[in-house]
């Protein structure tokens, strides 16, 4: 767990979802639920397997994976929210987000 109140982030995994492994962060701002961010469980071990070419592949996993499951493209929004696949150059990985209309 992270907390720096009043955001709380908790992480889990790794879990299966739909033929997926994935390790799932789940944040708070104080008690409302804000972002479910899911990375792909067997992506690289080290820093040094990190560069665009698997970033670029699994974020094709991650939106390919959205299609499969859940017939959602990489950007789809809703009334309570977003779902995106993206590349975090920030973080080194690419996920899946969950934004509850948090921004």
């Amino acid at each position: 767990m992270t907390d720096n109140p009043p955001h709380r982030t908790y992480r889990f995994g790794p879990s299966a979802l739909h033929g997926r492994s994935f390790y799932v962060n789940v944040g708070f701002s104080g008690e409302a639920l804000r972002v479910i961010r899911m990375t792909a469980a067997d992506g690289p071990a080290s820093w040094d397997e990190v560069n665009d070419t698997t970033l670029a592949a699994d974020k094709q996993a991650n939106d390919r994976w959205l299609r499969e499951a859940f017939e959602l493209g990489p950007a789809a929004k809703f009334a309570w929210g977003t779902v995106s696949s993206a590349i975090d150059r920030r973080t080194g990985g690419a996920s899946i987000t969950i934004d509850f209309g948090g921004r």
